[in-house]
C-alpha cells in the first residue's frame, strides 16, 4: 500500500519548542521516552525513505526507523542517559534497533583483527562535538578518546577496529587474572599475603618474583614467574601486567598486588557484585591511604590526584584500561625518562596516566586492603607509617560484604 509522509500516523509537526521546528517521529518518541523534541526531529528524506519500506510498529521497525533509533540511542548513551532513557534502556534500544538494520560487519578488512560485537557505546567515546565546529559540519558527532583517533560518529563506532564496550556497572567481573609482585625483604610477608588473598577469594595467583625470594611450597611452579636479575618495582610491575594480559587477554579484570598487603574476607565476592563503579575508569585501588580517605564508609569514590596518587599496593584494572595503560607513551617512557631511573613510582605513573587519559582513579572507603610490610622491597628505609597505612581498613577477618550491606542504602 502506498504511504506518504503526510499520511504517516507517527508524523507530527514540531512547534519550535526547544528551538526545534520541522517534522518529528512519534514512534521514536515512544521508544526513547525522553520527552525532548530534539530526539524526535527527522528530515523529510528520512520520512520518504520510511514510507518506501514496510510500515513500522513499536514491536517491529523498518530499516529507516531502526537506523534513526540506533543513532539517537547512541547519542543519549554517550551523554550518560537521560530521565526516561537510562543506560540500561539505551543498551536495550541499541540491541533492539540492530535486529532491523541489515549490517554487514566490515569493521576492518584485516582477517587477523577480532573486534567484539557492538552492544553499547564505546569505552573511548568522548563528549559531543560543538554544533558549530568544523568537525560537526563534517559529520563527526563526538570526540574520541582513543589515542589514535580524535573524532567519530555512530557509523564509525559501529565499524571501528578499536571498539571496546563501556564497562558494565555491577556484576561485571567473572574472569580474573591475579598477580603478586615480590622482592627480598628483611621480614618476608609473601606467605601471609597469599594466605589473605586466598581467604578473600583468590587462590589462583601468579607470583612475579625477583631473585632471592623464598616462595611458599603451596605455590605451584606453573604459577611462578622468576626474574633472572633484580629489575625493581616499576619494571616488575609493567612486565607483570603485560604478562597477565598476554596469558589471559580476555579477562574481565587484572588485579596486581604487592607482597606486603592483606585483604578483607570475602572481597572477591563483594567486588564481583559491585564492579565496576562507573562505565569508564582507569583503575580501582583496593588500598586507600588514610590521607586520601574521606572516611564516609560509602564505597567507591573517584579521585584525580595525578602524580600525587598514593599507594600501588593492590591495583585493579578493567581489561580495556589495562591495555590502554600498557600502550600509553608516557607509561612506556617512564623507564627511560622517569625519576629514580624509572625504577619506581607505580602509583604516580598510574595516577598521571589516568589524568592524561581523562579516566577516574577509584578508591574505596573503607579501605579493602592494608599495608603490612615494615620496609619497602625497593627502598629499605621506607618505614610503614603515616601515609602508607589505611586507617579505615576493617581487618582481615571482617566480611566486607556484610559491612557494606549494613551501610545506609547498602
Amino acid at each position: 500500500m502506498y504511504r506518504s509522509p503526510d499520511s504517516c500516523p507517527y508524523r507530527r509537526l514540531l512547534t519550535g519548542r526547544e528551538g526545534v521546528a520541522g517534522s518529528g517521529c512519534e514512534l521514536l518518541g515512544q521508544l526513547l521516552r525522553t520527552g525532548r523534541d530534539t530526539d524526535l526531529q527527522v528530515d523529510d528524506a528520512v520520512c520518504r525513505d520510511c514510507c518506501e519500506q514496510s510500515p513500522p510498529t513499536p514491536e517491529r521497525l523498518n530499516h529507516a526507523v531502526a537506523s534513526q533509533l540506533y543513532v539517537r540511542a547512541f547519542s543519549i548513551g554517550a551523554r550518560g542517559g537521560t530521565p526516561g532513557c537510562d543506560a540500561d534502556r539505551v543498551t536495550h534500544l541499541i540491541e533492539f534497533a540492530r535486529e532491523f538494520i541489515p549490517v554487514v560487519e566490515v569493521r576492518d578488512p584485516d582477517p587477523w583483527t577480532y573486534v567484539p560485537p557492538f552492544d553499547r557505546p564505546c569505552f573511548h567515546l568522548g563528549e559531543p562535538t560543538p554544533p558549530e565546529s568544523a568537525d560537526a559540519a563534517d559529520g563527526f558527532t563526538h570526540r574520541c578518546r582513543h589515542e589514535l583517533l580524535r573524532v567519530t560518529n555512530a557509523e564509525q563506532c559501529l565499524h571501528c577496529r578499536y571498539y571496546d564496550p563501556r564497562l558494565k556497572v555491577g556484576n561485571a567481573v567473572a574472569v580474573w587474572s591475579v598477580g603478586v609482585l615480590t622482592a627480598p625483604r628483611r621480614q618476608p610477608t609473601l606467605y601471609r599475603s597469599l594466605k589473605s588473598l586466598a581467604a578473600a577469594g583468590w587462590d589462583e595467583v601468579r607470583v612475579f618474583a625477583e631473585p632471592g625470594v623464598v616462595i611458599p611450597d603451596s605455590v605451584p611452579d606453573r604459577l611462578i614467574t622468576r626474574r633472572s636479575e633484580r629489575i625493581q618495582a616499576w619494571p616488575n610491575f609493567l612486565l607483570a601486567l603485560t604478562e597477565l594480559h598476554l596469558r589471559q587477554p580476555h579477562a574481565d579484570a587484572y588485579l596486581l598486588c604487592e607482597d606486603d598487603v592483606v585483604y578483607c574476607r570475602g572481597l572477591r565476592a563483594y567486588l564481583e557484585q559491585t564492579l565496576w563503579p562507573a562505565n569508564r575508569l582507569g583503575v580501582v585501588s583496593l588500598f586507600t591511604s588514610g590521607y586520601q580517605d574521606p572516611q564516609h564508609g560509602q564505597g567507591f569514590f573517584p579521585t584525580r590526584h595525578g602524580l600525587a596518587s598514593w599507594g600501588a599496593q593492590a591495583y585493579l584494572f578493567p581489561n580495556a584500561s589495562a591495555r590502554a595503560l600498557l600502550r600509553h607513551a608516557d607509561v612506556v617512557n617512564h623507564r627511560s625518562r622517569g625519576p629514580k631511573q624509572g625504577r619506581a613510582d607505580q602509583d604516580a605513573v598510574v595516577g598521571y596516566w589516568c589524568q592524561k587519559a581523562d579516566l577516574d582513579y577509584y578508591m574505596h572507603s573503607p579501605s579493602l586492603a592494608q599495608h603490612i610490610g615494615e620496609t619497602s622491597s625497593l627502598w629499605e628505609t621506607a618505614e610503614l607509617s603515616g601515609l602508607r597505612l589505611a586507617t579505615s581498613f576493617p581487618g582481615e577477618e571482617a566480611d566486607i560484604g556484610g559491612i557494606m550491606s549494613a551501610q545506609p542504602g547498602g
